[in-house]
Protein backbone atom coordinates (compact mmCIF):
# COMPACT_ATOMS: atom_id res chain seq x y z
CA UNK A 1 0.00 0.00 0.00
CA UNK A 2 1.58 3.45 -0.79
CA UNK A 3 0.21 6.07 1.89
CA UNK A 4 0.74 9.47 1.44
CA UNK A 5 -0.62 12.25 -1.25
CA UNK A 6 -0.26 12.11 -5.18
CA UNK A 7 -1.01 14.82 -7.49
CA UNK A 8 -3.44 14.11 -10.77
CA UNK A 9 -3.36 16.03 -13.64
CA UNK A 10 -6.95 16.03 -14.23
CA UNK A 11 -8.00 15.86 -17.85
CA UNK A 12 -12.06 17.52 -18.63
CA UNK A 13 -13.54 16.73 -22.13
CA UNK A 14 -11.01 15.92 -24.78
CA UNK A 15 -11.23 12.60 -27.00
CA UNK A 16 -9.33 9.57 -27.54
CA UNK A 17 -7.45 8.44 -30.91
CA UNK A 18 -7.25 5.12 -30.12
CA UNK A 19 -10.43 3.41 -28.04
CA UNK A 20 -8.63 -0.40 -28.39
CA UNK A 21 -8.67 -2.25 -25.17
CA UNK A 22 -5.21 -2.88 -23.68
CA UNK A 23 -3.97 -0.26 -25.70
CA UNK A 24 -4.56 2.99 -23.80
CA UNK A 25 -1.93 5.66 -23.22
CA UNK A 26 -1.46 9.16 -22.79
CA UNK A 27 -0.27 9.77 -26.28
CA UNK A 28 -3.77 8.92 -27.45
CA UNK A 29 -6.16 11.50 -25.48
CA UNK A 30 -6.19 14.93 -27.23
CA UNK A 31 -7.76 18.05 -26.26
CA UNK A 32 -10.11 19.17 -23.26
CA UNK A 33 -8.52 21.45 -20.61
CA UNK A 34 -5.92 20.07 -17.29
CA UNK A 35 -6.20 20.98 -13.73
CA UNK A 36 -4.30 19.46 -11.23
CA UNK A 37 -6.10 17.56 -7.82
CA UNK A 38 -4.55 16.29 -5.16
CA UNK A 39 -4.93 14.28 -2.78
CA UNK A 40 -3.91 11.64 0.64
CA UNK A 41 -4.26 8.25 0.18
CA UNK A 42 -6.38 8.30 3.88
CA UNK A 43 -9.09 11.01 2.71
CA UNK A 44 -10.04 9.41 -0.55
CA UNK A 45 -13.53 8.13 -0.81
CA UNK A 46 -15.92 8.53 -3.62
CA UNK A 47 -18.49 11.21 -2.62
CA UNK A 48 -15.86 13.81 -1.89
CA UNK A 49 -13.81 12.96 -5.09
CA UNK A 50 -16.45 13.43 -7.49
CA UNK A 51 -17.42 16.85 -5.62
CA UNK A 52 -14.24 18.15 -6.24
CA UNK A 53 -14.19 17.20 -9.56
CA UNK A 54 -17.58 18.31 -10.50
CA UNK A 55 -15.80 21.71 -9.00
CA UNK A 56 -13.52 21.51 -12.39
CA UNK A 57 -16.41 21.58 -14.50
CA UNK A 58 -19.82 23.52 -12.45
CA UNK A 59 -21.43 23.85 -15.18
CA UNK A 60 -21.26 20.71 -17.46
CA UNK A 61 -22.81 17.26 -15.85
CA UNK A 62 -19.62 15.00 -15.04
CA UNK A 63 -20.82 11.76 -16.85
CA UNK A 64 -17.44 9.72 -16.51
CA UNK A 65 -14.31 9.15 -14.69
CA UNK A 66 -11.72 7.25 -15.85
CA UNK A 67 -7.91 6.42 -15.56
CA UNK A 68 -5.82 4.00 -17.31
CA UNK A 69 -4.54 0.67 -15.83
CA UNK A 70 -2.37 -1.55 -17.85
CA UNK A 71 -3.47 0.09 -21.01
CA UNK A 72 -7.43 -0.17 -20.45
CA UNK A 73 -9.61 2.46 -19.39
CA UNK A 74 -10.88 2.26 -16.37
CA UNK A 75 -14.21 3.78 -14.90
CA UNK A 76 -14.54 4.69 -11.79
CA UNK A 77 -17.60 4.88 -9.52
CA UNK A 78 -17.12 3.59 -6.39
CA UNK A 79 -14.75 3.86 -3.23
CA UNK A 80 -13.77 0.58 -3.86
CA UNK A 81 -12.62 1.60 -7.53
CA UNK A 82 -10.68 4.42 -5.95
CA UNK A 83 -8.88 2.43 -3.62
CA UNK A 84 -8.01 -0.13 -6.71
CA UNK A 85 -6.93 2.62 -8.89
CA UNK A 86 -4.66 4.13 -5.90
CA UNK A 87 -2.77 0.72 -5.37
CA UNK A 88 -2.68 0.06 -9.48
CA UNK A 89 -2.16 2.86 -10.95
CA UNK A 90 1.27 4.04 -12.96
CA UNK A 91 2.88 7.22 -13.75
CA UNK A 92 2.50 7.79 -17.49
CA UNK A 93 5.28 8.73 -19.88
CA UNK A 94 5.52 12.47 -18.57
CA UNK A 95 6.07 11.06 -14.63
CA UNK A 96 2.53 11.48 -13.67
CA UNK A 97 -0.89 10.03 -12.48
CA UNK A 98 -3.69 10.89 -15.08
CA UNK A 99 -7.39 10.95 -14.87
CA UNK A 100 -9.91 11.40 -17.28
CA UNK A 101 -13.31 13.27 -16.93
CA UNK A 102 -16.01 13.15 -19.37
CA UNK A 103 -18.98 15.13 -19.35
CA UNK A 104 -22.75 15.91 -20.82
CA UNK A 105 -23.04 12.67 -22.03
CA UNK A 106 -19.81 12.36 -24.24
CA UNK A 107 -19.89 9.23 -25.90
CA UNK A 108 -16.34 7.01 -24.66
CA UNK A 109 -15.36 4.06 -26.76
CA UNK A 110 -13.65 1.25 -25.21
CA UNK A 111 -13.76 1.75 -21.28
CA UNK A 112 -13.50 -1.81 -19.92
CA UNK A 113 -15.96 -2.60 -17.12
CA UNK A 114 -15.58 -5.01 -14.45
CA UNK A 115 -11.98 -4.19 -14.79
CA UNK A 116 -11.12 -4.76 -10.85
CA UNK A 117 -11.85 -8.50 -11.55
CA UNK A 118 -9.88 -8.87 -15.01
CA UNK A 119 -6.29 -10.33 -14.55
CA UNK A 120 -4.92 -8.09 -17.47
CA UNK A 121 -5.88 -4.90 -15.57
CA UNK A 122 -5.26 -5.62 -12.35
CA UNK A 123 -2.09 -7.80 -12.86
CA UNK A 124 -3.59 -10.73 -10.41
CA UNK A 125 -4.15 -14.50 -11.46
CA UNK A 126 -7.97 -15.73 -11.22
CA UNK A 127 -8.44 -17.71 -7.85
CA UNK A 128 -7.28 -20.75 -8.11
CA UNK A 129 -9.73 -22.87 -5.81
CA UNK A 130 -7.15 -24.98 -3.29
CA UNK A 131 -7.05 -28.52 -1.99
CA UNK A 132 -6.78 -29.13 1.33
CA UNK A 133 -4.35 -32.49 1.73
CA UNK A 134 -5.89 -35.59 3.11
CA UNK A 135 -6.38 -35.02 6.53
CA UNK A 136 -5.85 -38.21 9.30
CA UNK A 137 -9.04 -39.01 11.44
CA UNK A 138 -8.38 -37.67 15.20
CA UNK A 139 -7.98 -40.19 18.03
CA UNK A 140 -10.50 -39.54 20.77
Amino acid sequence: MWYGKRKFVVHLGGSWKNTMPGLFGLEEYSGGLRRVYSVEEDELNWMEFIQEIRMFVPRKKVSSVQCILAGYLCPLSTDKQLMDMWENIMVESDNKFHLFVFYDYQNVQGMTQDWETNPKVMGVCPSMPTHEPNSMPAHT
